[in-house]
């Protein structure tokens, strides 16, 4: 541990130059927080109490930050979006994949398996947590058998016992012509900390184009107490290793964020200047956040719509695009409508490579906002996002799983808690975000819309019919 908070005078990365367009090919960094919702950036100027992230604020003023980018409500669901650019009803993944949960199915196709198939010139890592492995597809292996050339991290989610973050099982895996090297150590390096150094180690051994992702455990529960080296110790009391009894939770939490800022300072500046210049860097939130450390002060946020939900509080998570190709660095997009699943086809994009070539399991639905960073002016990518919880996990899922739903459009949303395809339904929530974003005020009661007026009642119509459309395809 270090003595002192190790925050720079001013943001660690500004002195890089926002590059004109690349004639290489440019690299393509995704970095994942895990349960961090949009309200926790104070880039979107949502709460006064967002915590100081320097670094991840200087992407944003180098780069376009999206104001509605939408998640699945929890992580593995997430992350297999992300990952493979299907939804989760169609990939049959809508729950946490632990041990006892269904695993994804084998003749899916990830990000690194198009690279593999497409352009096997770029390189491909994993930094930090999976979780979309277990027994049943042979956990540490799975990164690597879908196509990731190289893995180090975690499989699952730290706990409070023996696997947390100062102590926990890491896993490093990669690709060799005949099968794969694997190593299982006890790592005792804080693992903000150890996540970075091991993706400094990684990308500062490439030679040529690569693509990375970066996802961090933290902020994710347990709560702790990161090194003081790390966080803000003036603002930020925290008197044990871990919240007990009545302490306030939201501090650790805060510190933890905190901890990835000071942490992203330290890989942006161990990063060659003229590869760092050549890279688009994405940060994003896996899902909203937990009920024990959202942000209370922001009117119409409740526990009630907190992650695990689909509500808005629940599923708009930060997204921040920064580097080359972004025109008009500096922006807040508000517009622009993007979904969990659309990260796939944009990193494509990105990496100039098509999703064309592989055998998928089914059609994606996947849609790129590429054009929305490299144009300002741009059309939202898509008339509606989606989003859905559920189990368990396997596939055929449909209207009739057990599970919540929500989609939305630019002003509106319907939220469906009750499973068939019967409309009206008493399970119906229908919101008008554009003057009520917090879902405060249900204006279909009992799911009756007789109270809605007529441009209510087309647009709840409209997404009516889009959600028949979606879940039947």
């Amino acid at each position: 541990m270090g003595c002192c908070y190790r925050e720079s005078p001013v943001p660690l990365i500004d002195p890089i130059p926002i590059a004109p367009p690349p004639e290489d090919a440019v690299n393509v960094l995704r970095i994942v927080l895990d349960d961090v919702g949009i309200e926790q950036l104070r880039t979107y100027g949502l709460s006064t109490a967002a915590v100081p992230m320097p670094n991840v604020e200087a992407l944003a003023r180098r780069g376009v930050a999206f104001a509605r980018a939408y998640s699945y409500p929890i992580c593995s669901p997430d992350r297999m979006c992300q990952r493979t650019g299907r939804f989760g009803f169609h990939t049959g993944i809508v729950a946490l994949v632990e041990n006892g949960a269904g695993a994804p199915p084998e003749n899916e196709i990830f990000l690194p398996r198009v690279l593999e198939i497409n352009a096997p010139q770029i390189e491909s890592a994993l930094i930090g947590k999976w979780h979309l492995s277990n027994y049943m597809n042979k956990d540490w292996e799975h990164p690597i058998r879908v196509g990731f050339d190289y893995w180090a991290g975690t499989l699952r989610n730290l706990e409070r016992g023996a696997d947390n973050y100062f102590n926990y099982e890491h896993h490093v895996a990669r690709k060799l012509e005949r099968g794969e090297f694997h190593e299982k150590t006890r790592s005792r390096v804080y693992a903000t900390t150890r996540q970075v150094d091991d993706a400094i180690a990684w990308i500062n051994a490439r030679k040529g184009q690569w693509y990375m992702e970066l996802a961090f455990n933290a902020p994710h529960f347990p709560l702790h107490r990161p090194p003081t080296d790390l966080y803000d110790t003036s603002k930020y009391s925290l008197t044990s290793s871990e919240p007990i009894g009545s302490e306030a939770k939201r501090p650790y939490f805060k510190a933890m964020l905190q901890a990835i800022d000071t942490e992203l300072g330290r890989l942006f500046r161990s990063i060659d200047s003229n590869v760092l210049a050549n890279t688009v860097i994405l940060v994003v939130g896996d899902n909203g956040t937990a009920g024990q450390v959202y942000d209370n002060t922001i009117t119409g946020f409740t526990n009630a719509h907190a992650k695990g939900t689909v509500y808005e509080q629940a599923t708009r998570v930060p997204l921040i695009v920064a580097g080359p190709l972004v025109d008009r660095p500096g922006r807040v997009d508000t517009t622009s409508l993007i979904c969990a699943v659309d990260m796939f086809a944009t990193e494509l994009s990105l990496l100039s490579v098509g999703t064309t070539g592989p055998t998928y399991a089914g059609a994606l639905d996947s849609v790129s906002f590429y054009t929305n960073i490299a144009n300002a002016s741009a059309n939202s990518p898509r008339a509606y996002y989606f989003t859905e919880t559920a189990a368990p996990n396997g596939r055929n899922l449909n209207a009739s799983t057990p599970g919540n739903r929500g989609i939305g459009n630019a002003s509106y949303k319907l939220v469906r808690t009750a499973t068939g395809t019967t409309f009206p339904d008493a399970g119906d929530e229908f919101y008008q975000l554009s003057t009520d974003p917090w879902e405060t005020t249900n204006l279909t009661p009992a799911g009756s819309t007789a109270g809605l007026n007529a441009t209510q009642l087309s647009n709840y119509n409209t997404l009516k019919s889009s959600y028949l459309t979606l879940i039947a395809s």
